[in-house]
This record gives C-alpha cells, sequence and structure tokens, in this order.
C-alpha cells in the first residue's frame, strides 16, 4: 500500500487526492484494470488517502504514481509525501488506522465506518480480492474492538467534537450564541447537534435537489443552500462540512456581508472555504489541520494488545491460504493409497471418503500450530512414495448421541455461508442469541435487519475473525471448502449437507420462561427428533 496522510502532506496536497465516493468506485476500478493488479481498495478520508493493492507475481507496480496517473495528476508534488508499506507493516498500519491510532483526532470513532466503506465500495465494482477482502475485514474487527474497549482519555472522539470544542475556547462559551452549519450529512449534522447541545441557536442548511429522507438534527432551524449568505448576516460562527468540489463560502462574498460572522470552521476536505477567508481582518477560520488534539501519541497497551491479536489472525489465514495446494496434493495420495489397495465393491469409496476426511482433519488441526506448506509437501511425497503399501481401515463407528453445549454468543461474530432456506433459517437463530451474524452469498432470501449480506461467492478468509461457521450452499465443493477453512482455524462449524464434516449441531430450539433447551437425535430419525422438540415446547410454553 501506499498513502499520504496529515504527518506529511498539509491540506492543501491532500485535498488534491482527495475524492468522493463516485470517484472511489471508478479510480477502482481502473486501478484493477493495471497490469499485475489482482485487487485494489482506496481509502480515502480527510486525514489520508491510502491505495492498498493485491498483486501477483512478478515485479511489483508502484501504487503511488499509479493513483497519481489515474487521478490526473503530476506524481512529483506527492512524492515526499507517499509513505509505501508492504506485508505485515501494511497490515498493521490499516489496523491502527481502523482504530484511529493514526488520526488527527486521535482515537475517532468515524474512521472505522470509513474503513469499512472503502472495502464496500471496492466490493461493489468487484476489486476487493480474497486477500483484501480479509485483511480489511480483519482491520474493522480491530477497529471496533479498540473503540468499544479502549479509553483516550481527555480527547475527543470526532473532528466534530474537536470543532465545537475550539470553536467554545475561542468565544468563551456557546451558550445564547448564533450558528449557521453548511451540510447536512453525517459530520454536519453530528456538528450540528453538538453545538445544539452546548447551548447555540443553530441553522442547518439543506439543498433543494436533495433526494431521499432528510434528517434534521433535533431543535436545529433549516434554511436552503441557496440562501446560505442571507442566513450569515447576524450569525456568530459558521461550519461547514459537505461533500461539495466548490467552495461554499468565498472571501469576497462573506466580505459583502453587513454583519458576518467573524469565526468560521472548515470540516471538509477539498475545503469548503475559501483559506482567503482566513486573511480578512478580524476573521478567524479553522481547518481540519487545526483541530487535531495535541497528546502524547503513546500507544495504549490495550490497543497495542488488540492490533497484535487480529495481525496474529491473518497471519494464521495466509499460513492457510499457502498450505492449501499442499493439503489437495495430501487428500490426492491418500486417496491413492487406499485406492491402490485390493478392496472392491461399494465399500471402498466411503473408506476412500474416510480415509480423505480424517487426513484433513487431522493437518486442518495440526495449521493452527504453524504447519508450513513444506511440512504438507513432505507429507505427501512420503504418502506417494508408499502408496503400494495396503493399509488396514476400520469403518465409521456407529451415529452415538451428541453433548449438549451451550455457550454465550452475544457481540460474537458469526458467518454463514449460504443464502437459501437452510442459510438464512440459521443465520436468524444466531441472531436471535445476540450473535453479529454476516450471511454471504450471491443471492439470499430476505433477512432479519440485524443481519449483514454480502452479496457475492464464499472466498478462503471469509471465515477470519469468526467466532462460528455455518456452511449452508448447494453446492458441495463449497461447503467442504468452508468446513476446512474453519477446522484449520480452530472455529466451530456447521456443514448443512455433511453431518461427518461438522464440529458442532444445530439443535432444534426451546424456549419458554427464561429456559432455553436444544433438542438432537442421532441423525437417523429426524421426524422423531421434530416430535420430541414440539412436545418440550408445549411442556415449557405451560409452565408458569
Amino acid at each position: 500500500m501506499t498513502g499520504l496522510d496529515w504527518h506529511k502532506a498539509p491540506i492543501d496536497l491532500r485535498e488534491q487526492l482527495s475524492f468522493t465516493r463516485n470517484q472511489v468506485l471508478e479510480l477502482d476500478r481502473r486501478l484493477s484494470r493495471r497490469a499485475g493488479v489482482e485487487g485494489c481498495v482506496l481509502l480515502s478520508t480527510c486525514n489520508r488517502t491510502e491505495l492498498y493493492l493485491s498483486c501477483g507475481e512478478g515485479p511489483m507496480p508502484d501504487p503511488g504514481r499509479l493513483l497519481c496517473a489515474e487521478a490526473g495528476v503530476e506524481y512529483s508534488p506527492f512524492a515526499a509525501a507517499f509513505v509505501t508499506r508492504t506485508g505485515e507493516e501494511a497490515a498493521r498500519h490499516l489496523m491502527e488506522v481502523a482504530g484511529g491510532l493514526r488520526s488527527q483526532i486521535w482515537g475517532e470513532d468515524q474512521i472505522v465506518t470509513q474503513v469499512k466503506g472503502a472495502v464496500q465500495a471496492a466490493r461493489e465494482v468487484g476489486t476487493a480480492d480474497g486477500v483484501l477482502e480479509t485483511l480489511f475485514r480483519n482491520a474493522a474487527a480491530a477497529g471496533k474492538e479498540i473503540k468499544t474497549k479502549v479509553r483516550f482519555i481527555g480527547v475527543p472522539r470526532s473532528a466534530a467534537r474537536s470543532a465545537v470544542d475550539r470553536l467554545e475556547a475561542h468565544l468563551g462559551g456557546l451558550k445564547d450564541r448564533k450558528a449557521l452549519v453548511i451540510g447536512n450529512g453525517e459530520m454536519g449534522r453530528l456538528a450540528a447537534s453538538l453545538l445544539y447541545e452546548a447551548g447555540c441557536a443553530v441553522t442547518v442548511t439543506l439543498r433543494s435537489y436533495h433526494h431521499g429522507e432528510t434528517v434534521v438534527p433535533a431543535g436545529c432551524a433549516v434554511t436552503p443552500y441557496e440562501e446560505r449568505y442571507q442566513a450569515m448576516e447576524g450569525m456568530d460562527l459558521v461550519l461547514s462540512a459537505t461533500t461539495s468540489p466548490h467552495y461554499t463560502v468565498t472571501a469576497w462574498e462573506l466580505a459583502e456581508l453587513s454583519h458576518p460572522p467573524r469565526v468560521l470552521a472548515d470540516l471538509a476536505i477539498p475545503r469548503d472555504i475559501e483559506p482567503q477567508v482566513a486573511t480578512l481582518p478580524g476573521f478567524t477560520l479553522y481547518n481540519v489541520d487545526d483541530l487535531g488534539v495535541e497528546t502524547s501519541r503513546e500507544l495504549p497497551p490495550e490497543a497495542a494488545a488488540i492490533v497484535e491479536k487480529y495481525l496474529e489472525r491473518l497471519n494464521q489465514w495466509e499460513n492457510y491460504k499457502n498450505c492449501l495446494p499442499g493439503l489437495e496434493r495430501v487428500k490426492q495420495a491418500v486417496a491413492a493409497r487406499v485406492l491402490s489397495t485390493d478392496l472392491e465393491g461399494p465399500e471402498a469409496r466411503e473408506l476412500v471418503e474416510l480415509a480423505v476426511s480424517r487426513a484433513v482433519d487431522l493437518l486442518s488441526g495440526g495449521l493452527k500450530d504453524n504447519l508450513t506448506p513444506e511440512d504438507l509437501e513432505r507429507c505427501a511425497a512420503k504418502i506417494e512414495v508408499h502408496t503400494a503399501a495396503k493399509p488396514r481401515w476400520t469403518l465409521p463407528p456407529e451415529k452415538h448421541f451428541r453433548f449438549p453445549l451451550f455457550i454465550d454468543l452475544m457481540g460474537k461474530t458469526a458467518v454463514v455461508i449460504g443464502g437459501g432456506v437452510v442459510a438464512c433459517r440459521r443465520a436468524e437463530v444466531l441472531a436471535r442469541f445476540g450473535a453479529e451474524v454476516t450471511v454471504i452469498a450471491p443471492r439470499c432470501k430476505p433477512l432479519d435487519g440485524r443481519i449483514q449480506w454480502e452479496g457475492r461467492p464464499y472466498a478462503p478468509g471469509d471465515l477470519a475473525g469468526a467466532a462460528l461457521a455455518v456452511a449452508a450452499t448447494d453446492d458441495r465443493s463449497v461447503n467442504r471448502a468452508v468446513g476446512e477453512e474453519a477446522r484449520a482455524l480452530g472455529i466451530p462449524v456447521s456443514v448443512a449437507d455433511a453431518p461427518e464434516e461438522c464440529t458442532f449441531f444445530f439443535p432444534a430450539i426451546c424456549t419458554g420462561d427464561n429456559i432455553v433447551a436444544g433438542v438432537a437425535g442421532r441423525g437417523d430419525d429426524h421426524a422423531r427428533t421434530a416430535r420430541a422438540a414440539k412436545a418440550i415446547r408445549a411442556v415449557l410454553e405451560g409452565l408458569e
């Protein structure tokens, strides 16, 4: 990856490489077509613009030059400001970015949403490959955990909060002041709400061509955007936060007012308020670079531990991905060895499947202890050398009862692969018990609003960071791959079409009067299990 941010690039440089969402979508498309690029995600915020690339074999393209070329700007003015990182260094950087640890407003809350938005945009245009999906999923999870578990003492948690604090200090208080907020996006609404809470009489601009639902912060008046200069007359302060490509406030129009506001804050990149306003006598203009909070910037130990945890998960996934070719070779070698015996009849196929399944289970468990691709290659070679041997295999044991285990899913991540009836039903059951559920499938039946749907096929790495997984597609190979990935990562998995590949089983759920019961049979009489569950539900409903 390469990028520039507030550390090395001043605002007049950053705004030249600041992009709207539509521009990000188009740049993602164009960048992904470049030679050597297999995936790309472009992150553009007020603090930074960063390009993340996943590249194939061969020379690695220079991401900074690529970005400037596609954005239509000359590279040389940005060369000294760009910082390029690769591998684990790039992953660590993104996780710290998502946690607000590299923002001007230290520990800010909004950046994790922006990181999710960047990969969502890339996903929409098909440029987020498995590597970048896994990287950004882990980064977003790390950012969310930092946001909820780490306290940043004595600093605001957003640019809007910092701006309001600065304006309050400058004016000696905000009670009974008059404020105009230009922009009704997320940042503008937050700033308007904070100003109102501080005692200001707040007016918010609305554009006449705005489509869709309009949300006006409680207690705020409104004025058309086109009449913003008339609304400024007699105001004490103006705060602007839009995505407009043009200035919302110019120096000459402001100077024409009879009673203009003397204090202005610009929270936009590119800037909303013409910089020359700061040169007008008696006017004060703050921009985003003026609003950073001075702190020691010493990384909190709790945040560092969270970043390390998700880096380890990412490394574990990378090792698993590298092991896949060797794992497939071992599976084929084991199957070939069994078939080389003189077994005949219908039991032969069952024994081959059993042998391969056992090999996969054992090797997947070993992956947790950093089994390397080289280990797998040596293992496969030895099996291939001894294919003439005639191993003894035992038939599968008779089906047995399963131990009921009740676990707390509140706030845990559950990933469901598949969008059919079974997958959606299981996703909704998990959501009912407090899990944060993501369904991954190209198509999906209507879901509960608490469940997130990613409209795409399964890709290796989709289970990174999950506490529990479900494979319920109509494709045997996909379900098998999901089960293998889950077992490699030590994640409990339910494989809908292969009970022998499951490490946990979905019971029939029975609830009533603060009691939860799960009913499961041995898999040979589903109707009997359903009748038992119905009877238990009736008993629970009758309890007082």
